[in-house]
């Protein structure tokens, strides 16, 4: 299992920007400026959580050299 602290943060901010988008939705439609940020920054925090995710299992691959 990967332990990084920054995919631990990446993977708290994007629970809290879901749950926020959730909350707000109740009152809110999806077009409302507020929710279109809160959608573009649940995007950008997956891609970033994806990308450092990528980085750290790359970091763990074993270098195979010609046999």
């Amino acid at each position: 299992m990967l332990q990084s602290s920054l995919i631990e943060r990446l993977k708290q901010e994007l629970v809290n920007e879901q749950s926020e988008y959730e909350k707000l939705s109740q009152v809110f439609k999806p077009g409302y400026p507020r929710m279109q940020q809160l959608s573009q920054k649940i995007a950008e925090s997956r891609r970033q959580l994806r990308a450092e995710i990528a980085r750290a299992v790359e970091s763990f691959r074993p270098i195979t050299g010609p046999r």
